[in-house]
């Protein structure tokens, strides 16, 4: 929408500076666009991750890019590689424990911590996590996501009480540490209370936008006796030139593919559309026979 919108700008915007109605709300709506720009692209690409559909797509991509969070493994016979979550980015600390058979003292917890702490853990918040079945490590984890980040995590050894593995977020693919920071500021956490009043901001503009941008189709929407249901969607695409129509046809069926509830949405666009232009056809060829 943000990137549709720019470009709506550029093929419209007028040559020299005009002051009227229309086009000081205008300029407020397209400068409330590129003052959040960046922000719109942002919130929209860490926003996909928690989707449901569009959120395993997202998954896969970043899979098939290597640009998934890095996780420690947590098996001890070293059998198996470590399960990438592609969702760690959104793990928070209210996650619940994990259900273990292994039997557990309370004396292990303060010895699975004096052990990461050696190992260079240094973040105010961990999570210490017992191991979920026999032949599997402690997990210890950073979780302080506020800036500078610090999400190091180790695997330990409750027998011995060694490292097995541990991850560096300096070690991070520069994709995976943009998404940790992505989805950090998204959240609100990355910079405190800077970042969630920055937010509060862009929220409180993004609704100012909205509603001018229909004050805007309030002040141009044609008449009553202008008023033509025949000019569908699909009639303003098939105006446009041959490459035009080739390159949003393309980016539109992959764009429903990846993001499927819009495309639905648009596919329902679509219909309500069609059902709009048999209904004004039909009243047509009506008043043509009386």
């Amino acid at each position: 929408a943000a990137l549709g919108g720019i470009a709506l700008w550029s093929m419209t915007r007028p040559r020299r500076r005009i002051n009227n109605r229309v086009q000081n709300n205008r300029r407020l709506h397209v400068s409330l666009g590129w003052a959040r720009l960046i922000g719109m692209l942002l919130f929209s690409a860490t926003g996909l991750t928690w989707s449901q559909w569009a959120g395993s797509n997202v998954d896969k991509m970043r899979a098939a890019f290597g640009w998934l969070t890095p996780q420690v493994n947590a098996q001890l016979e070293r059998t198996t590689p470590a399960i990438q979550d592609p969702h760690a980015e959104h793990h928070m600390r209210h996650g619940a424990m994990e259900k273990t058979n292994v039997p557990l003292r309370v004396e292990d917890f303060d010895e699975v911590l004096q052990a990461a702490r050696k190992s260079g853990l240094e973040a105010g918040k961990l999570e210490i996590r017992p191991p979920s079945a026999s032949g599997r490590a402690w997990t210890v984890n950073e979780i302080d996501r506020s800036w500078p980040t610090q999400v190091d995590a180790v695997a330990i050894d409750g027998s011995n009480m060694q490292v097995v593995d541990r991850t560096h977020f300096s070690d991070f693919p520069l994709m995976a540490k943009l998404t940790r920071w992505g989805v950090d500021f998204h959240m609100g956490i990355l910079f405190g209370l800077a970042n969630q009043l920055l937010l509060i901001v862009f929220g409180i503009a993004l609704c100012v936008m909205i509603v001018v941008g229909y004050r805007l189709w309030w002040i141009r929407r044609p008449a009553s006796s202008a008023f033509n249901p025949a000019n569908t969607l699909l009639h303003a695409w098939l105006g446009l030139a041959w490459p035009a129509r080739l390159s949003i046809g393309v980016i539109t069926v992959m764009l429903g593919l990846a993001l499927p509830l819009m495309g639905i949405s648009l596919a329902l666009c679509l219909a309500v559309d069609y059902l709009r232009w048999r209904a004004a056809t039909a009243m047509t060829e009506a008043k043509s026979v009386e």
